[in-house]
């Protein structure tokens, strides 16, 4: 087959904070074959996603975005955006700014990873007369969004892009496209190969020892659950076990009332002393290796949850709620545990009958690390993504030999009682 010169993609992303869709995209952009695409990354704001994607050498580059358009929460993206006209010229003019920098810089596709990079983008890519692609990251679904936004995206989906990726099956059917493979694909994100240690470099969980270290990771916002979490240590601090809580991260985007909310929850049960905030951190690898149980407590179905593996490669036993994208990842009792969303109760047993269980913890986590090692690493998805792009802009197209997409989790069957934790 005739080698061809790099694809240069344009990746178009409106924040610039560290979040999960900007790590994702960290993980993407690494693992590229530099042979076959060119990656450049426009952000809409200065930020430290501009600085991390530097450091691992992509060409980067900060469109600035108007904040009455950067700054709307998808809880009124509707209103925000669609139904209000200065901010819909706004949102056109950027598209036209967006559209005029591709074609100087001579990318032959663009690729969002937002919600507001998959709008203004689209036109953009109408007005450049190149495709274009989106990396839906969120679920286009009235949990996640206004209903009116829920009709403008999925409408815009089935008309936009030239290909549609999901980070889930779940993701993609509440997008409602129904033509998977044709029009859309299922690219599982995953980590980099430096964040899946060796088998014989973990030490496994650390239970049976005086003090227990549990977190919970990501942005700290409501829809996380660090309350359900909170309240669930509570229990189990009550029954007697010692343990210390690491709510690992910051809020991103205007929760800072919420964190409040949580510092006033610690000190009404009086738990303080078993708590710990840390802040945001880059280096999360390191947090996990001092963990002995991580904990994802989310209240609203996950499009994916990349803490979960992050949890699971270091060998740790994770419980995380079930819903969303999550039992694609995490198979009940076999590499995980699932809890049901928002029920303290249920993840208070899980916690206990790992504490009383540290046996089975080990082999939770052991197996969870060997499930991530084989189905979620970054290069597999890239290799998917990469065929993509050669099936839209060449007719040479060869689908990848990348091991297929982990099959749904089978229905599990445990179930969570006032004695705890019974796992089949």
């Amino acid at each position: 087959m005739k080698q061809h010169a790099p694809h240069k993609v344009l990746y178009l992303n409106h924040a610039a904070k560290p979040s999960g869709a900007e790590f994702a995209l960290l993980r993407l952009l690494g693992a590229l074959d530099p042979s076959k695409v060119k990656p450049i990354v426009l952000f809409g704001e200065e930020g430290p996603a501009v600085e991390m994607l530097r450091e691992i050498g992509v060409e980067t580059h900060v469109l600035p975005l108007t904040s009455k358009v950067r700054d709307i929460r998808k809880d009124t993206l509707g209103a925000g955006v669609f139904f209000a006209p200065q901010k819909v010229i706004l949102m056109c003019c950027y598209s036209a700014q967006i559209a005029a920098f591709a074609r100087r810089s001579g990318v032959q596709l663009l690729h969002t990873n937002t919600i507001k990079a998959h709008i203004y983008g689209a036109l953009a890519g109408r007005l450049a007369g190149l495709p274009v692609v989106w990396h839906i990251r969120d679920y286009v679904n009235t949990s996640y969004l206004p209903s009116a936004a829920v009709k403008v995206v999925r409408f815009l989906a089935r008309h936009g892009p030239r290909h549609v990726l999901g980070v889930s099956k779940s993701v993609m059917e509440q997008l409602r496209l129904n033509d998977q493979g044709r029009r859309s694909t299922v690219v599982l994100d995953g980590l980099a190969d430096h964040e899946l240690p060796a088998d014989n470099s973990l030490d496994g969980s650390g239970l049976g020892t005086p003090t227990a270290r549990i977190a919970i990771v990501g942005r700290i916002a409501r829809w996380k659950g660090q309350h359900v979490f909170l309240d669930a240590a509570t229990r189990v601090i009550k029954a007697g076990f010692n343990i210390k809580c690491l709510i690992v991260g910051s809020p991103l985007f205007g929760e800072e009332a919420y964190e409040a909310d949580l510092r006033r929850q610690v000190e009404l049960l009086g738990i303080g002393a078993n708590v710990e905030f840390t802040g945001f951190t880059r280096d999360i690898p390191g947090i996990l290796r001092t963990i002995d149980i991580v904990v994802h407590a989310s209240i609203t179905g996950e499009p994916f949850g990349q803490v979960i593996i992050e949890g699971m490669a270091a060998g740790k036993p994770v419980i995380a709620t079930r819903g969303g994208g999550v039992p694609e990842i995490i198979t009940h009792g076999e590499n995980g545990l699932l809890t049901p969303m928002g029920d303290f109760d249920a993840l208070a047993d899980a916690l206990l009958y790992l504490l009383q269980n540290p046996d089975v913890a080990r082999r939770i986590g052991l197996a969870g690390h060997e499930h991530v090692r084989q189905n979620f690493r970054a290069s597999c998805g890239a290799r998917k993504v990469e065929d993509v792009y050669e099936r839209l802009l060449t007719s040479d197209f060869r689908p990848s030999k990348c091991a297929k997409d982990n099959k749904s989790a089978a229905q599990d069957t445990a179930r969570v009682t006032d004695r705890g934790m019974t796992v089949r």
